[in-house]
């Protein structure tokens, strides 16, 4: 049998193994393997241990590319499992992603339309890590078209949607290339003073009105019912109609951009009641990428409820912060501690008159946005990596509570892009509790016309030191509001979502009535914490929005008062019997023979 022969009747085999794990999808995509490197381990089963790639030219190569292409529809599977962002540095893949399980990361670079696969590779994850660079062993061609994938390293079953981006096509580095220079200066909104980015072009048939003194005064804008007043309006003004679109930039930096659904004339007075309108009906051209954080945040006190106090912009950890080593009130080695929001709880007394929480809400976040849109292409992302802390001493069985901790908004760029959430605080618990946690992750999804809606929300961590016999429910609700042009709008990206914790603990007194367990601990508290997220995210650019509502084991943990030690992992103080059998050198069983301890079975020497 030739060397051809033997490689396709392999290809096939595998093909068969795959098909056998899953369930293939109708449609066919090209997607080829051209080096497979696999070998059996010791149990059976197969491993990759070098990069996959592939040529089309085989049935191994079209059923592999079939099957990981194949999983686009299924994002409610993505539970722990996804990736949020690929960026290339030369031949080096720079992968931000999560697992809930040891992986294969399969980096792919295929032709500009995406529908055949230049060259791949692949680098073995564990589960919990975040971040990871992947080389590509050869020359990457000047153009072409991006996928990511996270697959079992035995069965190579994709456990997440692929990750793709045209970025780097020669349409996008083109469009990502523009600056305000290669546009007619009349034709441009510069949005700060940055030529490279922050701008948008008009639409040939948007009328654009200067500034000038004395006149078109605005003195009235209701975003929310899209009505606006002018005083002392001009013909530029007074001589619009139904259906026009215009743009207005005004005082410092404000603008208006409204499609005409009514106007009004009383005199130099124009009062204009704006439709609907979408940034590609006013714009050839936009390119925003703007972020924001807990230091530019705006904070309305008004919406905030009852018994909290807000105490503003603090330093993390000058009042206990909890930091990435679990221990409270630690500040990181290089001493920073960033900033954040604080809010104290006020001895809050519930409904049922036996419960008692006092303590505190620290806040800290991130926000960006980008927006990128040409006559072909548009796309929009919206992050929010937020970390919720909280510190708070309960008494009594609480049931679950809800309490909102005010508005906060930031605007990324002034005067036409804000954003704002009201963050919810959700708490149920029973026991008499002392309780610190960390609550953190990305609330996100970006949506293109080309790659459809992805989702970039993280499932929740959670860091934490819990002492009492407890069950608790942490949690936070966010729902961002975006406003685009002084106009509230949900259009682009809605994104709804409740992340959270739950935490289980039993509190375990040792007991003598199993002779072959015996736990060392008089005193101690075994649990488990799950991360619970609830999602929803629509655009206008989609069809079918993402809805998920997973629950994923985050950690075991224990706290042991008798070692004083608090681990995320299960308790390790335990005794367990063992039949000891001395022998000589060959092996012979030797008899009337002591044995003085104690022993750890790290002690013990290999059997033989």
């Amino acid at each position: 049998m030739n060397k051809r022969l033997i490689k396709q009747k392999i290809a096939f085999i595998m093909a068969i193994v795959i098909m056998l794990g899953t369930i293939l999808p109708a449609d066919t995509v090209h997607a080829t393997a051209n080096e497979k490197k696999i070998t059996q381990d010791t149990s059976g089963t197969q491993n990759i241990q070098n990069g996959i790639s592939v040529d089309g030219k085989n049935a191994f190569g079209n059923m592999l590319g079939k099957e990981l292409l194949g999983k686009a529809t299924e994002q409610a599977e993505n539970d722990g499992c996804n990736i949020f962002s690929v960026e290339m540095d030369g031949q080096t893949a720079k992968v931000s992603f999560e697992t809930i399980e040891s992986a294969a990361l399969v980096i792919g670079i295929y032709s500009e339309d995406g529908t055949e696969l230049v060259t791949s590779a692949t680098k073995n994850v564990s589960a919990g890590e975040t971040e990871t660079e992947v080389t590509i062993g050869q020359t990457l061609p000047q153009y072409f078209y991006l996928r990511g994938f996270l697959v079992d390293s035995k069965t190579l079953r994709p456990l997440c949607t692929s990750y793709e981006t045209p970025n780097y096509t020669k349409e996008m580095q083109e469009f990502l290339a523009k600056t305000v220079n290669d546009f007619d200066s009349d034709k441009v909104l510069n949005l700060d003073s940055n030529p490279d980015n922050n701008f948008a072009v008009y639409d040939t048939d948007t009328i654009i009105i200067p500034e000038r003194d004395g006149v078109n005064k605005v003195t009235k804008t209701d975003d929310e019912n899209l009505v606006y007043v002018i005083e002392n309006a001009d013909e530029s003004i007074t001589s619009l109609k139904k259906d026009d679109i215009f743009s207005y930039q005004y005082g410092d930096g404000e603008v208006l951009v409204v499609k005409i659904a009514s106007i009004v004339k009383d005199g130099t007075t124009v009062t204009i009641t704006g439709a609907d309108i979408s940034l590609e009906e006013a714009f050839d051209y936009v390119k925003i990428d703007a972020k924001a954080g807990t230091e530019d945040a705006k904070v309305d006190k008004s919406m905030m409820e009852g018994g909290l106090t807000y105490n503003g912009l603090v330093d993390e950890g000058a009042k206990g912060g909890l930091r990435k080593s679990g221990k409270f009130g630690e500040i990181d080695k290089e001493g920073h501690t960033g900033k954040s929001l604080e809010y104290k709880l006020n001895d809050i007394e519930t409904d049922s008159g036996n419960v008692k929480i006092s303590g505190g809400i620290n806040i800290n976040f991130d926000i960006s946005f980008k927006i990128n849109i040409s006559l072909r292409y548009q796309y929009c992302e919206l992050k929010l990596d937020y970390s919720v802390k909280v510190h708070a001493s309960i008494t009594g069985k609480l049931p679950p509570f809800k309490i909102a901790i005010g508005y906060i908004a930031v605007d990324p760029v002034p005067g036409v892009v804000g954003i704002g959430f009201i963050p919810y605080f959700n708490l149920e618990a029973s026991g008499e509790i002392e309780y610190t946690g960390t609550l953190s992750g990305t609330v996100g999804a970006c949506a293109s016309n080309k790659t459809g809606l992805e989702n970039l929300t993280t499932n929740p961590k959670f860091e934490s030191e819990i002492k009492g016999e407890i069950t608790v429910f942490a949690g936070i609700e966010i729902e961002p509001i975006i406003t685009l042009f002084h106009k509230k709008t949900d259009k682009y990206l809605k994104i709804q979502a409740a992340a959270g914790c739950e935490v289980h603990a039993l509190f375990i007194k040792a007991k003598a009535d199993n002779p072959d367990k015996i736990h060392a601990c008089k005193n101690c508290i075994s649990g488990e914490i799950y991360g619970k997220l609830k999602l929803d995210i629509n655009s206008e650019f989609i069809k079918n929005g993402i809805h998920k509502s997973p629950e994923v084991k985050i950690s075991d943990f224990y706290y042991s008062f008798d070692f004083n030690e608090f681990s995320f992992k299960t308790c390790p103080h335990y005794k367990l019997k063992a039949d000891i059998i001395v022998t000589d050198s060959d092996g012979k069983g030797l008899k009337d023979v002591t044995i003085k301890g104690p022993f750890s079975v790290t002690q013990l020497p290999p059997a033989k």
